[in-house]
């Protein structure tokens, strides 16, 4: 009886939030920056998440590394499965940097 209903509120929680699974961008593992951000929300989470205004799909999750920099892991969902399109840190590792790059193109949620 308990195995079943922990069957069925995973099965839900995995239905509202998705699935974890994530195919990498093959450009982005080239550069060391790129599995620091992902680390770093594997760890920690994202610190912000916008929704791009156009392509609903694809979602931003600025992290902010252990040194006070910000980064960008950009994902687009596709029925359940996140797929990356790229990570960044910009030159100066800001947040506003980001935030004012996002703001012409995404919605934070």
């Amino acid at each position: 009886m308990v195995w079943w209903s922990i069957i069925i509120i995973g099965t839900l929680i995995v239905s509202f939030f998705g699935t974890v699974i994530y195919t990498l961008n093959k450009h982005a593992n080239k550069h060391l920056e790129a599995q620091k951000v992902r680390d770093t929300f594997n760890k920690n989470g994202a610190y912000q998440v916008w929704q791009e205004n156009i392509d609903k799909t694809t979602f931003h999750y600025i992290v902010q590394m252990d040194d006070g920099t910000f980064g960008d892991w950009i994902v687009r969902n596709e029925k359940g499965t996140n797929y990356e399109k790229t990570v960044f840190i910009p030159k100066d590792g800001s947040l506003k940097s980001i935030n004012m790059w996002l703001k012409l193109k995404a919605k934070k949620i």
